[in-house]
């Protein structure tokens, strides 16, 4: 199962999730009262601890393993989440998060330069 775990507002994931045919968003969700924003967000957002509280409520719901997950990010503020699953991947990250994997032994792919190598 696949899952969009972001802290981009729903009105970007779901429908970049239904495009590439992921059931399941969790992102950050803003209230909406009358038609109206509120200012408030439903839940705490989908950053950082916030973003352990969605997998978790995911992981009951679907009855999934952490152990047994993946999880894709290129940024530090998803240490959390990194340190959570089983099985993570650095994908063209920020400073901060390649030092960390690199002191981690965590596997970094650089996308930006597989693609440069594929269109030469």
């Amino acid at each position: 199962m696949l899952a969009v775990l972001s802290s981009s507002p729903t009105y970007v994931t779901q429908p970049l999730a239904k495009v590439l045919g992921i059931e399941e968003v969790l992102s950050t969700t803003f209230e909406v009262d009358g038609g109206e924003f509120t200012g408030r967000l439903v839940g705490p957002a989908c950053v950082g601890p916030g973003k352990i509280h969605w997998a978790e409520s995911l992981v009951a719901r679907r009855e999934l393993d952490f152990a047994q997950s993946w999880f894709y990010t290129d940024s530090y503020t998803d240490m959390p989440m990194l340190e959570r699953v089983g099985n993570r991947v650095v994908v063209n990250p920020d400073p901060r998060l390649r030092l960390a994997a690199k002191k981690r032994g965590w596997p970094i792919q650089d996308w930006f330069k597989q693609a440069i190598e594929v269109r030469a």
